[in-house]
């Protein structure tokens, strides 16, 4: 049933995601209330976030990449490292890193609009995913603390970009998206296959061996410093980092229920703490290996389990910025927590969108809409043989946004056609 107001309001917003400075207002609105966050919500780090910036401190201080003064490469160095370059640049400045979030997260929001531009081939269904990219309350929320999820994804969208929009120069182009996979690559190594993944889906030029060359030559160039650096260190050759196996057997053991738990039984199974990162990555990796070959049907049932972990729930960075609060600030304290149930809500609300518009494009999906599709299948199963938290869907959120964008717009195209009749 359509009404004359609801008519009239499809109509304006079709008119008003028309206009030419539509995207100048979006990125604007992005970029505003992310730095009003971060000016009222100045919080502590806590957990990874804290981990983080303590690496960050220590490689700015020219410590290099320590824990407890002695090397490390228990998390991948990049987002530490690029952290602890702009620690070294501003004097420390917590505040400065902050606002690079900020400038990052906006950024996205642009990039991931020319991206689902390519994707949808609609100037309003990428408008529309730019706009709910921009106001997403728990990623806004990311802006106050130092998870590597902001970096990753510009670095992560940027070579996507390069790699997929057409330009004269496609050599140069592949080279530069080479370049920005390879840093995407050092913050989470997981997307190390991705490149190739979309290659072989497309054929980017005339010779796909050649772009496969020119994608990785950066990304194999970063990869064997790292790993000579961690060869010197350990003795062992390995690129990524030095938990893969105590990740790895926090999903298979006896004790796993498919999210984040890893206590004093779960050590015990390696024959407790080894007080040394490298011993206890290699024990786990150990264990959790025959764990997998042991036991392949309760493997694989638990990985429903896991994507129910990584999508049930959206308020982490909320969360974060709650541990990290001052908790005599009583407003900050109790806003957070209405704050919580709005992104969960708003959350709720995408994903079921989402379905809808994944609905409504489903004789498109393997064609059209066939990237989008790729992007989210490939993180799902790239995070199977681990665990599932709500941090792992940050990544591919944006997709689900474009999906969500192609059901509003139907409803929008839909009622607003209607008042023409």
């Amino acid at each position: 049933m359509n009404t004359p107001l609801l008519s009239n309001i499809s109509s304006r917003l079709l008119h008003a995601i028309s206009k030419k400075y539509y995207l100048h207002v979006v990125l604007g609105a992005a970029f505003l209330v992310r730095v009003l966050w971060i000016l009222v919500f100045d919080v502590g780090q806590t957990s990874d976030y804290l981990w983080y910036s303590q690496r960050a401190l220590s490689i700015a201080s020219g410590e290099g990449y320590v824990m407890n003064g002695a090397p490390t490469a228990y998390w991948p160095v990049g987002y530490p490292a690029f952290l602890g370059a702009i620690f070294y640049l501003f004097h420390n400045s917590f505040f400065l890193a902050k606002l690079i979030n900020v400038l990052l997260a906006t950024l996205t929001v642009y990039v991931f609009y020319r991206i689902s531009l390519w994707v949808s081939g609609s100037e309003e269904i990428s408008r529309l995913s730019a706009l709910l990219l921009a106001l997403y309350p728990n990623q806004l929320a990311y802006c106050s603390i130092f998870a590597s999820e902001i970096t990753f994804v510009f670095f992560y969208f940027c070579a996507i970009y390069f790699m997929l929009v057409e330009t004269r120069h496609e050599r140069l182009r592949l080279i530069l998206s080479g370049i920005l996979f390879a840093a995407a690559i050092m913050i989470k190594p997981i997307v190390l296959f991705f490149p190739f993944l979309v290659i072989l889906i497309y054929k980017l030029q005339r010779n796909r061996f050649l772009s496969l060359i020119l994608v990785y030559t950066p990304v194999c160039i970063i990869m064997i410093l790292w790993s000579y650096r961690n060869y010197n260190i350990y003795k062992e050759v390995f690129f990524d980092s030095s938990n893969v196996g105590v990740n790895l057997l926090i999903g298979n053991n006896p004790y796993a229920n498919g999210t984040y738990k890893y206590n004093s039984a779960t050590l015990a199974l390696i024959g407790g703490d080894p007080h040394n990162e490298y011993i206890e990555g290699k024990l786990s990796k150990e264990y959790a290996v025959r764990y997998i070959l042991q036991h392949p049907v309760k493997t694989v049932a638990m990985m429903p389990l896991k994507v129910w972990h990584i999508f049930i729930t959206d308020y982490d960075g909320v969360a974060a910025n709650f541990h990290g609060v001052d908790k005599t600030a009583w407003h900050k304290v109790q806003f957070l927590k209405l704050y919580a149930l709005l992104s969960q809500g708003f959350y709720t609300i995408i994903m079921f969108l989402s379905i809808c518009g994944i609905w409504l494009e489903r004789k498109k999906i393997f064609r059209e809409y066939k990237f989008a599709t790729a992007v989210i299948v490939f993180f799902l199963v790239m995070y199977m043989p681990f665990f599932g938290i709500d941090r792992f869907h940050y990544p591919i959120m944006a997709f689900f946004l474009l999906f969500s964008s192609i059901t509003i717009h139907y409803f929008l195209k839909k009622h607003a056609s209607e008042s023409t009749q």
